[in-house]
């Protein structure tokens, strides 16, 4: 997916609503594709605001 940020951050922000509780959503983010195990993830997440 790709698109601008308020595009994606608008999709992100409608998958949350209750018409679309029946799904999980699961950001990927550009740091999540520069890393290469879940530990390096989650140390990375930790430092990154949900706004950014």
């Amino acid at each position: 997916m790709k698109g601008n940020v308020e595009k994606i951050k608008e999709i992100r922000e409608k998958l949350f609503e209750p018409d679309f509780s029946d799904l999980t959503v699961v950001d990927f983010s550009d740091l999540a594709q520069d890393c290469k195990t879940y530990d390096e993830f989650i140390e990375k997440m930790n430092g990154v605001s949900e706004s950014d």
